[in-house]
């Protein structure tokens, strides 16, 4: 259905690449459903519109100066960069036809986000404490250590083994990992 359309336009996508399942949730849940017809136009090229969009039904076109560039069709997205940076509108977006899309609105994405982080700063906080080796550490420097961790996000199976020798130290947030020695054998 539509949330797991939304979902799936988050793989691979620099905007939402950094969250976790869970972060994904607000987001999915945030979007709305826009109907267009033939001919309308969705976005105008050099306006700035702040949207994120995700084409659910039916076909786009990205024109530039009245020619066609690129068409979107189901599940292809658009709209990452004025999510995220307030950009224009690179291309004028039209429905080539009845097309339904799902958006995002940039206040939203924001608001979300920002909730999030301080949420992450203070979940990785509780998470560190938990730590040993952290148990003495002061609160400004949990504070700096947590600010400054990346999340990566891993798909089962994953290798992590890369991952885990380019780190000074990982710590599992969510999920669960499986080790096992160079034999192969856990």
């Amino acid at each position: 259905g539509e949330k797991s359309m939304i979902r799936q336009s988050f793989d691979n996508n620099f905007a939402f690449s950094d969250l976790t399942p869970s972060e994904l949730e607000p987001m999915v849940d945030a979007f709305e459903k826009v109907e267009y017809q033939k001919g309308d136009t969705i976005a105008e090229k050099g306006e700035r519109d702040c949207f994120f969009y995700v084409v659910q039904d039916g076909e786009v076109s990205f024109d530039v100066e009245g020619t066609s560039v690129a068409k979107g069709k189901s599940g292809d997205v658009f709209g990452e960069l004025a999510l995220v940076y307030s950009c224009n509108r690179a291309t004028t977006v039209k429905a080539d036809g009845e097309t339904s899309l799902l958006r995002l609105h940039q206040n939203n994405y924001r608001h979300i986000r920002k909730h999030q982080v301080a949420r992450s700063v203070s979940g990785r906080m509780r998470l560190l404490k938990k730590v040993h080796f952290f148990k003495d550490a002061d609160e400004l420097d949990l504070i700096q250590l947590a600010s400054a961790m990346v999340p990566h996000i891993f798909k089962a199976k994953d290798d992590l083994t890369h991952t885990f020798k380019e780190a000074p130290f990982c710590l599992i947030e969510e999920g669960s990992v499986k080790s096992s020695s160079d034999t192969g054998s856990p």
